[in-house]
C-alpha cells in the first residue's frame, strides 16, 4: 500500500493529526504487544468493522447526534465545591462516553448470558 502523509489523509478523509496518531499508536501496540496481540486487532478489527459497514452509520449518527447537536459542541457541568459551572468541548467526553458504552454493552453481555442459562 502505498505511504501517505497525515496532510493527505485528512484532505481525503477528514481524519484529524490526532485520530490518525491514535489509529497509528493502536497498531503499533498491537504490532508489538506479546500478551494481549489478538485484544488489538480485535480493535483494530472492530474500527474497520464500523467504518465499513453502511448498516452502522446509524450508531456514527447516533454518536454524533450525542457529542454535537445535543449539546452544541459543549457540555456544561456545575461543579460542586465553588458552584461554578465548567464548560468543556463534546470532544472531551469522548473517553466518559467510551466508558458509557463499554459498560452498557457489558451488561448486555451478561443480560443475553443470564437468560441464555435459564
Amino acid at each position: 500500500m502505498e505511504k501517505t502523509n497525515n496532510e493527505e489523509i485528512y484532505k481525503r478523509l477528514g481524519l484529524t493529526e490526532k485520530s490518525i496518531e491514535v489509529l497509528e499508536d493502536l497498531k503499533a501496540r498491537g504490532d508489538k504487544a506479546t500478551t494481549n496481540k489478538r485484544a488489538f486487532a480485535k480493535r483494530i478489527e472492530t474500527i474497520n468493522c464500523l467504518l465499513e459497514n453502511e448498516a452502522n452509520y446509524g450508531i456514527l449518527g447516533y454518536i454524533s447526534l450525542f457529542l454535537w447537536d445535543e449539546y452544541k459542541g459543549v457540555f456544561e457541568v456545575l461543579e460542586i465545591n465553588s458552584g461554578k459551572t465548567l464548560c468543556f468541548t463534546a470532544s472531551k467526553l469522548q473517553n466518559t462516553f467510551m466508558f458509557d458504552i463499554e459498560k452498557n454493552l457489558k451488561k448486555l453481555k451478561e443480560d443475553i448470558k443470564d437468560k441464555k442459562i435459564k
